[in-house]
């Protein structure tokens, strides 16, 4: 997992991650707990898409060998990844 730190001042907030720099939503009042929990979040995003295209490539595996799971869950896997990474899966 890669280190997230969390940063306030100069009237903005952000998450940095490595050398990217994540603003939050202006003007949001977000607590200690949620700011903590957004930095896991951000730091696993890595390994968590790694983790469903893994889980894709079973599925497909699954439904070629015993037609499950339904079409709409793969269509669901697709869709989350595509959204993550900016396009297909």
């Amino acid at each position: 997992m890669r280190d997230v730190e969390y940063v306030e001042g100069a009237g903005k907030t952000t998450y940095r991650l490595g050398e990217v720099t994540y603003p939050t939503t202006t003007g949001a009042t977000v607590g200690a707990a949620e700011r903590a929990a957004n930095a896991r979040l951000i730091a696993a995003a890595p390994e968590l898409l790694e983790a469903l295209q893994y889980a894709r490539e079973w599925v497909v595996e699954v439904r070629d060998r015993k037609g499950i799971p339904s079409a709409n869950t793969l269509a669901r896997i697709d869709a989350a990844i595509a959204r993550v990474t900016g396009g297909a899966a």
